[in-house]
């Protein structure tokens, strides 16, 4: 319904900053069109697509953005509002770069723009200094509500292998997480692999340090925490989801 996820949107008032740090993760850069009109770039490591996007306090992208990308966009917008999505932004024009924004139920800005064909990226998957993207993590009030909210938009629901108090949800080329924890108060990429430390440690050579680390009683660590230059945390989970 939704259509194809695109990227997760990140405005930024230093693009070549944030440029410079998703190529220090290990990020490769993509062939992006013209469509916006402020400058802005796509990265990659084959599973998760981060835009950084030039913005200024005009503009749309006032924080993460799950974009999405699908034709005929108009024949959407009477199917969300039978579902009770009221439209933030609507740019329907003929002669205009046609998108749509709304709110999850928990305030997460979502946004799907037009293309009359879209193919799925098809870069292959890359080893990052992150580890393997398992999932786009949301705080929620409700994981079983916003579950089925995100349902209604196409995507498929499972239990989460790692949490009791959250939920797995699968769309073409996107992973998302919808999370009850507490400690998780803002968005977050998470990243899973065995032997943390040794990610650690290649964050580290680049020049990246992590924010928070948290060990296990018996030392070993268990998740780390890094911040990106907009404002975004990417979680290094030791194990696989």
């Amino acid at each position: 319904m939704i259509g194809e996820f695109l990227e997760l949107s990140l405005p930024t008032t230093d693009p070549m900053e944030s440029y410079a740090f998703w190529q220090r993760v290990g990020f490769a850069n993509t062939p992006v069109g013209g469509a916006w009109d402020h400058p802005y770039a796509s990265l990659t490591d084959g599973r998760i697509h981060v835009g950084i996007h030039a913005v200024d306090a005009q503009d749309e992208i006032v924080g993460p953005t799950l974009t999405f990308v699908r034709p005929r966009l108009l024949d959407l917008v009477p199917q969300l509002e039978a579902l009770g999505v009221e439209l933030e932004v609507c740019r329907l024009g003929g002669h205009e770069f046609n998108r749509i924004a709304f709110r999850d139920p928990d305030e997460h800005l979502v946004c799907v723009v037009e293309a009359r064909t879209f193919s799925p990226h098809p870069e292959p998957p890359i080893q990052s200094r992150l580890g393997w993207f398992g999932e786009y993590r949301l705080p929620v009030r409700s994981a079983g509500d916003s579950a089925r909210f995100w349902e209604r938009l196409g995507f498929l629901a499972g239990p989460h292998s790692r949490h009791r108090d959250a939920q797995l949800l699968a769309a073409t080329g996107l992973n998302l997480g919808v999370h009850e924890e507490r400690a998780l108060r803002a968005p977050a990429l998470a990243f899973y692999e065995d032997g943390t430390g040794a990610r650690l440690d290649r964050l580290r050579e680049s020049g990246l340090e992590p924010k928070r680390v948290t060990r296990s009683r018996e030392g070993a660590i268990e998740r780390a925490e890094l911040m990106s230059p907009e404002g975004l945390s990417l979680l290094l989970v030791e194990g696989q989801l």
